[in-house]
């Protein structure tokens, strides 16, 4: 019996897995206002706060190498080659099926679109551009390999942080204090807000496209590196204290921040809000373990992947509604969640979930051979 097996499974820790549902509808809103900016979304507050939604992303790559830790980090206190075999293919299995499932939904909609003479952006639907996306190449820094289904960068860009995890964790685990961790944080906070600083004439912290893979890894690591804060905890008090001036922080630096300079401190605010809410009890955390926040987080990487697929249709539908009517508006926003949720429950009921528990056994819980018996073996 292999050592993953034989540990008992940590416990889920409820108010990040709500925290989820609202960063992949954070990206989704991101995405529609792009299609009504003069709509509801091109409201004060909801302009600025949909605006920012691309930086979602940024918490999902922090939260998931804090997941991560928590889940698989006790297998890479040693290093292993099997055990590093079996955590790839685990998470071959838990983000590849739905990839697939909607960039291949993409191709029919794309001949129909090219049938009908709809416009297509045909630099960006290329064979270069899908066989990257099918490798899950897309978001690793090559030229041209934008387009399909859009979103899925981040999840190429995951995986790659997923191939560097079993030595990643292997390292945070020669990290022995809170205090050596906090300054590691730092000292990666502080170069990549220097590196994408000096880029960009100090107009910006993120980099562009080449530096995808450092502004991944680095968050990642962050995320491992938070997970040192659970590990040895700081108190519920003060993590729910920590969770609620994070989100509150959040909510400010993207409404009231007008240069993208600030948006350095989003970073810093995920960290946080990742490390408040993995040990808070309080009222916000307790809205994130309700049964709702649970589902909607669930459901979260199938919506982060398949609502850029909804919304190609549904733009089409709305660009041909006029604008300025409120109730309108609201309704088109209404009508956008409920089939993003919908075509997420729909993935994860089929494919996600499913997926996962049939490519279990022959892709990762390899049955192991039977020796043969002593008097077979010595003939």
């Amino acid at each position: 019996m292999n050592t993953a097996s034989s540990q008992s499974a940590p416990n889920q820790i409820d108010a990040l897995t709500g925290i989820r549902g609202f960063a992949a509808f954070w990206v989704a809103f991101h995405h529609l206002r792009v299609y009504r900016p003069d709509g509801l979304l091109g409201m004060p507050v909801f302009s600025e706060l949909s605006h920012e939604g691309w930086l979602a992303v940024d918490l999902f790559f922090v939260l998931s190498g804090f997941i991560m830790m928590h889940v698989h980090g006790e297998e890479f206190r040693s290093f292993s080659i099997e055990r590093a075999r079996r955590f790839i293919g685990l998470r071959f299995i838990r983000v590849y099926p739905a990839h697939a499932v909607v960039l291949l939904l993409h191709v029919p909609l794309f001949l129909l679109a090219v049938a009908f003479g709809m416009g297509v952006n045909h630099d960006a639907f290329t064979a270069r551009s899908f066989v990257l996306s099918a490798f899950m190449l897309n978001g690793w820094g090559f030229p041209g390999s934008e387009g399909w289904n859009v979103p899925s960068w981040s999840v190429s860009s995951e995986w790659f942080a997923y191939l560097l995890f079993p030595a990643l964790a292997f390292l945070v685990w020669r990290v022995q204090r809170r205090r050596t961790a906090a300054l590691v944080m730092i000292a990666i906070l502080g170069t990549v807000a220097l590196i994408g600083g000096s880029y960009s004439n100090w107009r910006q912290f993120m980099l562009p496209g080449w530096g995808t893979l450092v502004r991944v890894t680095s968050e990642f690591a962050l995320g491992c590196l938070t997970y040192h804060f659970y590990h040895q905890p700081i108190g519920r008090r003060l993590a729910e204290g920590m969770a609620q001036t994070a989100f509150a922080g959040l909510l400010a630096v993207s409404i009231f921040a007008a240069s993208p300079v600030y948006n350095a401190l989003t970073l810093v605010f995920f960290v946080l809000l990742v490390m408040g809410l993995s040990q808070a009890d309080g009222p916000f955390a307790r809205l994130l373990r309700t049964r709702l926040a649970i589902y909607f987080g669930r459901i979260s990487y199938s919506a982060y992947i398949v609502h850029s697929l909804v919304l190609a249709v549904y733009a089409r539908i709305i660009g041909r509604i006029a604008g300025g009517d409120a109730v309108v508006e609201f309704a088109i926003v209404v009508i956008y969640v409920a089939l993003v949720i919908l075509a997420s429950h729909l993935l994860y009921t089929l494919v996600e979930d499913p997926a996962r528990r049939w490519l279990r056994g022959p892709l990762v819980d390899r049955p192991a051979r039977t020796p043969p018996p002593v008097a077979e073996a010595e003939r």
